[in-house]
């Protein structure tokens, strides 16, 4: 008997969390979505400010980069390759 109850009450929960998400839905629909305008301000500035982030980082590794191996390393060496 738990179990029924315990299953009609997550069903009539998923049903109010469905029904809140439609009639948002339809809310959004009727009066031009309210948060729209904002999200699209909102990744403008984000794009603006990845290209100004992605710029200053290019900047500073060019800045930053020094020779970490030396001039004599990764030269070819020949060599033979000996079979037994």
């Amino acid at each position: 008997m738990i179990h029924f109850l315990f299953f009609i009450f997550l069903l009539i929960v998923f049903l109010l969390i469905f029904g809140i998400s439609i009639i948002q839905g339809i809310i959004r629909f009727l009066f031009g979505g309210f948060s729209n305008q904002s999200s699209k301000t909102r990744e403008k500035n984000y794009n603006d400010s990845k290209s100004t982030n992605q710029r200053n980082t290019d900047q500073s590794f060019r800045s930053q980069s020094k020779k970490i191996i030396d001039s004599d390393e990764g030269e070819y060496i020949e060599f033979e390759e000996i079979k037994d």
